[in-house]
């Protein structure tokens, strides 16, 4: 018995599938190996894979930046950054443990002060803390 969320390792290592959702029994017995992605997707999730994320118009409008990251650093943490961020856009940082990702998040939200640089949020400076 292996329990996971990502169907490429569950391919490679299993011969059948059951899928639960909600505590549930929804299938079992599949073929690890021949059924459809898309499948197992709208088993676990009750709906098709297409219609999770909706299209984005092709030339969507270039709305002003809700935040913008000017040079922002702490010395021996992270180097000098910039960021801007729009209406709809999401932002993720990923990285080891020490990378600093988790440094830079707390700075940018105001957590941590800068050595260098500035936060906006609207336009406007974020104020420290």
């Amino acid at each position: 018995v292996y329990i996971s969320h990502r169907l490429e390792e569950i391919r490679r290592i299993g011969d059948r599938v059951t899928v639960l959702k909600d505590g549930r029994a929804v299938a079992g017995g599949l073929p690890a190996k021949s059924t459809p992605t898309r499948e197992v997707v709208a088993l676990m999730t009750g709906r098709n894979v297409e219609y999770v994320f909706p299209q984005r118009p092709a030339s969507a409008p270039r709305a002003e930046p809700v935040l913008t990251v000017e040079g922002l650093s702490r010395r021996g943490e992270f180097d000098p950054l910039d960021l801007q961020v729009r209406p709809g856009e999401i932002v993720g940082l990923a990285g080891l443990v020490g990378s600093g990702r988790s440094e830079i998040l707390e700075t940018v939200y105001g957590a941590r002060r800068p050595d260098t640089g500035r936060v906006l949020v609207d336009g406007r400076p974020l104020k420290p803390g």
